[in-house]
């Protein structure tokens, strides 16, 4: 009797000691990689007539247009009476807000210029990064880079149409924490009559 109850328990421990966990799958975990922060996108243009010294000398126009978040490629805006003479300041800014509609961060590029027998003259560009909630760094351009060139807007006028692109390296960081980083980026097209194109996304 003794013997077969010995039997008995080693084959219980062999079957104890071979059998496998399996976890259960609604208990598997997976590790993901982090991705970049999600926002919700405002784009607004403002053109203003100046003087040659770029004060304002006449009404403002602004537009506001709500997108989607992802890349825009489309051409959005056609702005500015054609005029024989005159000056102009464009700015285009992207406005980044979180889920929760809080201002993240924006994204600026202002373009200035005159204009005068259909030539685009002295133009100015300028970018940067404001209002800024605190927890985005402004580390430099993106890897496409900075660019600006002139073009024949007017066919035969050499500098009839200036072109100017900035983007933008933003990264989410609290404190020594580095989140998502997103690539905002802007370019407006000057024109040799006063009329101004841009277009605007995001990666």
């Amino acid at each position: 009797m003794k013997k077969r109850n010995s039997i008995m328990l080693l084959v219980l421990s062999a079957l104890v000691s071979s059998t496998v966990w399996v976890q259960p799958a609604s208990a598997v975990t997976t590790e993901t990689t982090p991705t970049a922060p999600q926002y919700i996108y405002t784009v607004s243009v403002k053109s203003t007539p100046t003087d040659s010294n770029f004060v304002p000398v006449g009404p403002t126009t602004t537009v506001v247009s709500n997108s989607p978040s992802g890349i825009v490629s489309a051409e959005a805006y056609t702005g500015g009476s054609p005029t024989p003479t005159g000056c102009r300041r464009v700015h285009v800014w992207i406005t980044a807000r979180t889920l929760l509609g809080f201002t993240a961060y924006r994204w600026n590029q202002w373009l200035s210029w005159c204009w005068g027998y259909a030539t685009v003259v002295n133009q100015r560009v300028a970018q940067g990064m404001t209002h800024n909630d605190g927890a985005h760094q402004y580390t430099g351009p993106a890897s496409q880079g900075w660019a600006s060139w002139w073009y024949a807007y007017f066919t035969g006028v050499q500098h009839s149409g200036f072109y100017a692109r900035r983007n933008a390296t933003i990264t989410n960081c609290v404190w020594i924490l580095c989140g998502g980083t997103s690539y905002p980026w802007t370019w407006i097209r000057a024109h040799g009559n006063g009329t101004f194109r841009y277009n605007w996304g995001w990666y």
